[in-house]
């Protein structure tokens, strides 16, 4: 028998709110936590594919390709240090 309900009713009314907020709280960071093992992922299969791409050739090859980025970007550096004097 509840001799007060409007006291109690209340106490357990905010209970349920908060593990209702709690519940939401929780649910939003296993959603963020999920998107960035996926960005992971992603990442992973990419760095996999392009070095299944490349295992076939030999590590001459693989090597020139992987430093020819870096070559252009040097050149385009001297190049534009140059312009600027």
């Amino acid at each position: 028998m509840n001799l007060w309900p409007g006291l109690v009713a209340p106490r357990h009314q905010a209970g349920a709110d908060f593990l209702r907020y709690a519940a939401e709280g929780l649910v939003d960071q296993l959603r963020q936590q999920i998107a960035q093992v996926q960005s992971m992922q992603s990442h992973l299969a990419w760095e996999n594919f392009i070095n299944e791409q490349f295992r076939s050739q030999t590590q001459g090859e693989a090597s020139r390709r992987r430093r020819a980025p870096t070559s252009a970007t040097a050149l385009t550096y001297s190049i534009n240090a140059r312009v600027k004097k």
